[in-house]
């Protein structure tokens, strides 16, 4: 056997486990890119659907302690329709990230899906606190006209609580929506259903 063939063959074999380890890295990335995926779904999914409880349960509970309290009936009744609401809302938002099977998509279109989950949940966000801050201001004027000034007080420290508490929850599910654009954006294949 000729030395040139010895080092050609080599060559080849080298060649050929370089490429498989390359074809296996990218089916491992792509497992990863995958599971990563599900993870962040099932998380912003269960996030939206304890805010949906949240709202369905507690805001219209709220509306009718205030009631209870003596605030008017037509604030109460608005304080749990606003929670219906965004309840409502927070539910519908989850089941669609829960429905939408980005995996099967090609890359492309879930990058549209994606970005169109985000708007909804941007306008209801914006619908929430435009609705939010003067039904707030109503609350904290009423309980100044039925228990004075510590009444203000506390719904001051309540709304900033609670207003920091969505802030938070805000910035956490901005933060994996873009992680999960990102999944898809660096991704190069136009379609992923077949791994």
């Amino acid at each position: 056997m000729d030395i040139h063939n010895i080092e050609e063959i080599q060559r080849t074999w080298q060649n050929l486990a370089g490429g498989e380890h390359h074809a296996n890295h990218t089916v491992i990335m792509e497992r990863l890119r995958k599971k990563r995926t599900v993870s962040l779904l099932e998380k912003l999914s269960m996030r939206f659907v304890i805010m949906g409880i949240l709202g369905l349960v507690l805001l219209p509970l709220f509306g009718l302690l205030m009631y209870d309290m003596g605030m008017t009936l037509t604030l109460s009744i608005i304080y749990v329709v606003f929670g219906l609401i965004m309840g409502s809302t927070s539910i519908w938002t989850a089941r669609i990230l829960r429905l939408s099977n980005y995996i099967s998509l090609p890359v492309t279109q879930a990058i549209k899906k994606i970005a169109g989950v985000k708007r909804n949940i941007q306008r209801v966000r914006i619908f929430g606190w435009i609705i939010c801050i003067p039904l707030v201001v109503e609350i904290i004027r009423e309980s100044y006209e039925i228990a004075g000034i510590e009444a203000v007080w506390s719904g001051i420290i309540g709304g900033v609580i609670g207003g920091a508490i969505g802030v938070y929850y805000e910035i956490r599910t901005n933060r994996e929506i873009k992680e999960l654009q990102s999944l898809f954006e660096d991704t190069t294949e136009p379609d992923r259903s077949a791994i």
